[in-house]
Order: structure tokens, then C-alpha cells, then sequence
């Protein structure tokens, strides 16, 4: 056959890409399990939390197609269950990492974030010990629960979760349906009309500055928001100069951009919807053109401040602070409670059925600049003689702490009793 003949060179081609494709595949077999062996490695860990005793496999391979985007690896270990690290992204754009892990009845028995950079207090709630553990009551059919205020990250993780849970169901032949696995909706927006919404615990208070205008100020999430209100005609007119730490959180971002203009024009007899997923901003702002509003008509915001009032120790429901209180024995009560970035402690005296003290009052609320008032000398004196039937004010833009400090104050006084 001639060298230079185009059928030569075809027949030379076909058997240079044959020796190739079967040094590429030799070079695979010998490859794959020293990179498997890696992967699983790197993970091993993680692993042996969800199942120390497990002998595991690196699957990813096996199981793993293209529409499954948001898995990374999978790994099975024999006999018990199956462990997915997934990928998703919340508000930081670096995205996060987590584990997630199936018995072989479906059973959630694991959950862990390995890599995140969501917003701390906020969207990192998807990954602290209260949502693993509210995560590990689900099987592979359920739907992730979502965390108000942290919406888009439970959303993101919750579809991630919806892939593994196809992959792992089609393994173990569990009908499953992946629609009815997302995430649910964000609750409607709620309608409020605003003459007659209660958000006293916003504590918004407007100062008249001549000509309609209000400098204006309320309890937001993390601090208290302030702006600049017209009231013309008793209608808004304009709100300008919002300010306050939720902007650049992720959350509330658009009040600070814009938001506020959807309350041009409006009056006490106008409803208006309270953004969901921002309820704490959606509030604040709220609440300032409600004071504005009632400044400009000569009527006091101070009937719905003094319903709240009405709410005491014994009465008002603390229970998202989880208090507790352990009897010492003594009249000195042992207490806990949830914060805003975790669990706060103090020990409490209770005689006659009346606060005595509260003191050794500690967690990661101190210093955070929001409920650091309780921490100072002196920040508890309100607590002294105070019972059941005793109202405290809280501090204000300070609310998942004052909670927790009335919680486990309320606490202490009912273990008394």
C-alpha cells in the first residue's frame, strides 16, 4: 500500500486511535481507584460521624449523572446507609458545602455543613445544631424545612437535598416524588393595614421636624432602622435617608434600595404587604410610617404600644427562647436560654415568688452590640422584684435576647412556684 495514499494514512489514523484509546482505558483502571481512594479519604471523617463503625465506598461514579449538579460525592457504607456531600449557594456567591446521610430505611441520620460563608445569625442558621436537628426528624421523602429570615439558604440547601434524595430513593426503590420534595414556597407576603397593625414591639417613635417631615426610628433585626418621613395630606409623601446594619445582609437589602417607595401616597387606611423572608426589616419600616402617619394626624402611637404592655411575664410566650430553669435548691434557679447567636446562661435568685437577682448572665450575645445593655453592671435591675404578673420592657432592636432573658426569667419564677 502506498504511504502516501489517502487509505493508508486512514488505516494509520484508526490504528493510532485504537493503541490510544487503550492506553487511555489501562490508564484509567489503574488511576480510578487510587483517585476514589483519595476522595473517600478527604471525606472519611465526615463519614465515620454519620456511621463509626461503617466500611465505606466511594459510588459517586456509579450513581451520579449530569443532571445531578448539586452532588459531589457519594458514598455507601455497607450495610447501613448512603452519605452525600452536596454544593449549593445561598446569598455569598462562594456558595457552601454540607453532608447529609440515609439509613437504609430512609431515615435522615446525619447532617453537617463542611463549607460555608452564608451571613452569621442569618443564613448560617441552615447549618447550626437546631436545624441538623430538626433536619434528622425527616426521611428521604420529606421536603427541608425553611428558617425565616434565612429563606434563600434553607431554599438552596433544601434543593440540593431534593437530588440526593432521588439518587438515594432510586437505589433502595423508595417511591418518591422529587416535586413534592422541594423546598415549600415562601410564606405569602402578609397584608396589613397600617393604621391598625400591632407593631409595638418595633417600639417606633418619629420626631417632628416642621413641615411634614419625621426623623423616624424603630427596631429592625439586628439594630434599630432610622429614616426620614413626608407626610403630606395624610399621605406618605416620600421616605428617604433608610439606614440601619440589614443593609448589606442579604435579607432585607431592598429597603435600603428602593423598597420603600411601594408606601408613596399611602395612608393609616392602606394595606400593605410585609415582605416575607425580611419580616424584622418589613416591620421596622412599617412601623416608622405608621408612627409618621399617626404624628401627622395628631394621633398617638401609644395605643398599641400599651397592648403589648399588656403582655407579663406569666403571660407572654417565650417558647421560641426555649427557656429552662434547674432548681439549685437554695432559691437560686440554674437557667438557659436560646439567643440571638446562641445559648445564654444565668443563675437566678426567686424568693417569695419575686425576682431577688439575676446574675453570672453569659453567651455569645455579649459583645455582639445589639443585647450588650444586659451585660453591663446594672442591665438586669428591671428583673428586681418582679413577678408573673410584672411586664418588662425589652431592649430595643435586642429582641431574641430579651427574650431569652425574660424567658428564663419567667422560667426561674414558675419553677419557684
Amino acid at each position: 500500500m502506498d504511504k502516501n495514499s489517502s487509505a493508508y494514512k486512514a488505516v494509520l489514523l484508526s490504528v493510532v486511535c485504537a493503541v490510544a484509546g487503550l492506553l487511555l482505558s489501562s490508564v484509567n483502571k489503574i488511576t480510578k481507584p487510587i483517585i476514589d481512594a483519595n476522595s473517600l479519604k478527604a471525606v472519611q471523617g465526615t463519614l465515620e460521624e454519620f456511621f463509626p463503625d461503617g466500611e465505606f465506598e466511594d459510588v459517586t461514579s456509579k450513581y451520579k449523572t449530569d443532571e445531578y449538579d448539586k452532588v459531589e460525592g457519594i458514598y455507601e457504607a455497607k450495610g447501613e446507609g448512603y452519605v452525600f456531600t452536596l454544593t449549593g449557594q445561598g446569598y455569598s456567591s462562594d456558595g457552601f458545602k454540607f453532608a447529609i446521610a440515609f439509613d437504609n430505611d430512609g431515615k435522615i441520620v446525619g447532617y453537617k455543613g463542611l463549607e460555608s460563608n452564608e451571613t452569621q445569625g442569618k443564613g448560617s442558621k441552615a447549618f447550626d445544631d437546631d436545624y441538623a436537628d430538626q433536619v434528622k426528624q425527616l426521611t428521604s421523602t420529606d421536603a427541608m424545612p425553611l428558617i425565616s429570615g434565612a429563606t434563600i439558604t434553607t431554599t438552596a440547601v433544601g434543593e440540593s437535598v431534593t437530588q440526593a434524595e432521588e439518587i438515594f430513593n432510586n437505589i433502595q426503590g423508595i417511591s418518591f416524588d422529587a416535586d413534592a420534595a422541594k423546598p415549600a414556597a415562601p410564606e405569602a407576603a402578609k397584608a396589613e393595614v397600617l393604621g391598625q397593625a400591632d407593631f409595638s414591639s418595633r417600639k417606633a417613635s418619629c420626631e417632628d421636624k416642621g413641615d411634614g417631615v419625621y426623623a423616624c426610628k424603630a427596631a429592625g433585626f439586628a439594630s434599630d432602622l432610622q429614616a426620614t418621613i413626608t407626610v403630606k395630606d395624610g399621605k406618605v409623601d416620600s421616605i428617604t435617608d433608610v439606614s440601619g446594619s440589614e443593609n448589606g445582609d442579604g435579607v432585607g437589602d431592598d429597603f435600603f434600595s428602593g423598597r420603600t417607595d411601594s408606601y408613596k401616597g399611602k395612608t393609616l387606611d392602606d394595606e400593605m404587604d410585609l415582605e416575607s423572608g425580611a419580616t424584622n426589616t418589613s416591620q421596622g419600616v412599617a412601623a416608622m410610617v405608621q408612627a409618621a402617619l399617626k404624628a401627622a394626624s395628631g394621633e398617638s402611637a401609644a395605643p398599641a404600644a400599651s397592648a403589648a404592655a399588656g403582655n407579663t411575664l406569666g403571660t407572654e410566650d417565650y417558647s421560641s427562647a426555649k427557656a429552662e430553669a434547674k432548681d439549685n435548691g437554695d432559691g437560686t434557679f440554674a437557667c438557659t436560654a436560646q439567643g440571638f447567636s446562641g445559648k445564654l446562661t444565668a443563675t437566678i435568685t426567686v424568693k417569695d415568688g419575686k425576682i431577688v437577682s439575676i446574675t453570672d448572665l453569659d453567651g455569645a450575645d455579649d459583645g455582639d452590640g445589639v443585647g450588650d445593655d444586659y451585660f453591663k453592671d446594672g442591665g438586669l435591675k428591671d428583673f428586681e422584684g418582679a413577678t408573673l404578673d410584672s411586664s418588662i420592657d425589652g431592649l430595643s432592636g435586642a429582641t431574641y435576647t430579651s427574650n431569652a432573658v425574660k424567658g428564663m426569667a419567667a422560667a426561674a419564677l414558675k419553677a419557684a412556684k
